[in-house]
């Protein structure tokens, strides 16, 4: 099984953002349009902002299959994409 707490990645991270832009062949996760490492944008998949409703975190990971204490700073969470501003 997966150790979904064993890393957490800062997000700003120059190496991380690379890596990860990387993995998913310098394509916007969400679009799978071309990305530029300049404007590129590191989002979790699963809010960051769950983190101040516990109750409801601990029941989306569980229906995902993720165990409760999963870390969100985790590599699993992190993905490339455009800027929506």
């Amino acid at each position: 099984m997966d150790d979904y707490n064993s890393v957490s990645l800062n997000k700003t991270d120059s190496y991380v953002r690379r890596a990860l832009m990387e993995v998913y062949g310098e394509e916007c996760f969400y679009t799978g349009q071309p990305i530029n490492f300049d404007t590129l944008h590191i989002d979790h998949i699963i809010p960051l902002s769950l983190k101040r409703k516990p109750d409801q975190l601990r029941i989306y990971l569980r229906e995902l299959g993720l165990p409760d204490d999963f870390n969100l700073d985790s590599p699993y969470n992190l993905v490339p994409c455009k800027n929506r501003v």
